[in-house]
């Protein structure tokens, strides 16, 4: 998505197009994400969810700290850099 961004400016193009598709792909997963659970008002549940599937593997997410309370987690960007990198050694 922020290759999609980083396309615009490079041709002169206003990025707002861009910043509301990419809000409105994250409000429309998180209503998927939402109504696949058995409750939504759950944080363990959702925890659980959040890092169980191949997002969370790509990401590299790692769990700080997850409670009934409380869930935080960490993105490793490293990969993320990496693939930006490859991507601009391409061109």
């Amino acid at each position: 998505m922020t290759r999609m961004l980083d396309e615009a400016k490079a041709h002169g193009l206003d990025d707002k197009f861009a910043i509301k598709a990419v809000h409105d792909y994250g409000v429309d997963n998180g209503q998927d994400f939402k109504e696949s659970m058995v409750d939504p008002h759950d944080m363990k549940e959702f925890a659980d969810k959040f890092t169980d599937n191949l997002e969370a593997n790509v990401y590299e997410m790692e769990t700080v700290k997850s409670t009934e309370d409380d869930f935080r987690v960490h993105f490793n960007s490293l990969l993320i850099d990496k693939v930006k990198m490859q991507i601009e050694s391409l061109n």
